[in-house]
């Protein structure tokens, strides 16, 4: 089977609306040519030949008329975007960690925490890969090398010593079994400082479109301006740049940084929030 493009596509930012209220309607045309627009009462929209078919009587409205066709992209995948990120501007040692579950691990590279330009190769990351978690400064990467298991709590982080150019990656579940070999740590030395002027991600890479989506959840995603092996999340490091408490403000597309800088992000694409965290006991079922 093929996929086939719908040429015309259109969506109502509302499903209903009063009198004297708002509604927007977002269209896409790949046409060349424009497309008209106008409002009808429907009477039946039943396209079957043996019932009443298809009637329509026709309205006056404002916007009845032609329009230029444009293409509108929907880029898919939701994540984190914090735009005020000039305290990053240059950073020189840094941690970077955040407690995830994913759920596709073995799906390719995925950002957990990103402030990197994939055309570029430019920035820095902390990701996940089919060999576990996984590091990026600038043209350069290393990884755990052990793969994380489905549906099972991380751990993970990224440390970057620049005085001695050692960039340290590290991963340990959060409940340990014998059914894998998925705990560990990898380090490299001669990494160079790479920063790129950008915004802040978290559950994606980076790049226009962004791309490389996280699948799971992600929790207290942390930037700290010094080195931290495995730090904990139960306290603030001295030195924390920001850190996203994903728990405030649930039922806002807002997230809030409880670090001193207050770097409060959007979310994109509406990701799924109050679902269960890492230290969850069943005790309690619902979020307010």
């Amino acid at each position: 089977m093929t996929k086939q493009n719908i040429p015309l596509v259109g969506y109502a930012d509302r499903l209903s609306v009063t009198p004297g209220e708002s509604i927007s309607f977002k269209v896409s045309s790949t046409s060349a040519s424009a497309y008209d627009a106008r409002l009808v009462r429907v009477v039946s929209c039943d396209p079957n030949p043996d019932g009443p078919g298809i009637t329509e009587h026709s309205m006056e409205a404002s916007f009845t008329g032609s329009y230029p066709s444009r293409t509108q992209s929907v880029h898919l995948g939701s994540y984190l975007k914090i735009h005020n990120t000039e305290i990053l501007d240059d950073l020189g040692s840094f941690t970077l960690y955040a407690t995830i579950w994913s759920t596709t691990p073995n799906r390719g590279l995925q950002g957990i925490l990103s402030r990197y330009d994939p055309g570029k190769k430019r920035g820095f990351a902390l990701a996940i890969k089919e060999d576990g978690a996984m590091a990026l400064l600038g043209n350069q990467y290393i990884s755990v090398g052990k793969p994380l298991i489905e549906r099972r709590w991380y751990r993970i982080w990224v440390t970057y010593d620049v005085s001695t150019t050692t960039l340290t990656v590290g991963q340990i579940p959060l409940r340990k079994k014998f059914d894998a070999d998925d705990e560990g740590t990898a380090t490299a030395m001669g990494f160079k400082p790479s920063n790129i002027r950008t915004f802040l991600l978290t559950g994606a890479i980076g790049g226009v479109p962004v791309s490389g989506h996280f699948s799971g959840k992600i929790e207290r995603p942390t930037v700290i301006g010094a080195v931290s092996a495995n730090p904990s999340p139960d306290q603030l490091h001295p030195q924390t740049l920001a850190c996203w408490d994903f728990a405030q403000e649930i039922s806002t597309k807002e997230t809030v940084d409880i670090g001193p800088n207050g770097l409060h992000g959007e979310l994109v694409n509406l990701p799924t929030r109050a679902v269960m965290s890492s230290t969850w006991n069943g005790a309690t079922f619902s979020w307010e």
